[in-house]
């Protein structure tokens, strides 16, 4: 529902999922793995919502029951991943640190997986050129990593790649590879 855009549903199901979750805490707690969904999904939605610092908290409290009873799970993977993201906009070395975590555990779980290639691309935008004073090397090295695992999975030309190519461009862009950026851009 999130997805397709329908946000009063979405908001409405987040509800009706707030209320289930606090009125059968003693069983969520019995099952980490289900815990650990529901806040991310609810820092995710708290997120979206821009409500101011809670979603740190819930992101903190799901990363901990990960450390506590799934330290090798992606699921903590994806935890760190999306608490990564929120953090970007508060403290970026701490969302670097979060995303490299992920990107780790992402890489000895699964592989090369479109989640890896997800954590790729978020460390790519932590270090996407924002004025003429940034270096772009690194988002280049990141963006170009990204799209090889989406190559590899046979996702490139799909829609999750249209983003990273059009970063990747402008990255090529800001370095006067004029050529390369037009071709990326074009592509994306």
């Amino acid at each position: 529902v999130r997805k397709v855009g329908d946000t009063e549903k979405y908001n409405d199901n987040m509800e009706e999922a707030r209320k289930l979750y606090e009125e059968n805490s003693t069983d969520f707690q019995k099952n980490p793995l289900s815990e650990v969904i529901y806040l991310q999904s609810y820092a995710r939605f708290l997120s979206e919502n821009e409500v101011r610092n809670k979603p740190k908290n819930v992101f903190q409290k799901a990363l901990r029951i990960c450390e506590e009873k799934l330290p090798e799970h992606p699921e903590r993977a994806a935890v760190l991943l999306f608490a990564g993201r929120n953090d970007k906009y508060h403290d970026k070395r701490e969302a670097v640190r979060k995303i490299e975590e992920a990107l780790q555990l992402f890489g000895k779980c699964l592989g090369e997986h479109f989640m890896t290639a997800q954590c790729l691309k978020n460390l790519a935008d932590l270090m996407f050129p924002k004025g003429k004073t940034d270096d772009p090397e690194e988002a280049l090295y990141y963006y170009k990593k990204a799209l090889e695992v989406m190559e590899k999975l046979e996702m490139d030309g799909r829609k999750e790649s249209i983003l990273t190519l059009k970063n990747y461009g402008i990255c090529h862009k800001k370095i006067g590879n004029f050529e390369e950026a037009r071709n990326l851009l074009t592509k994306a």
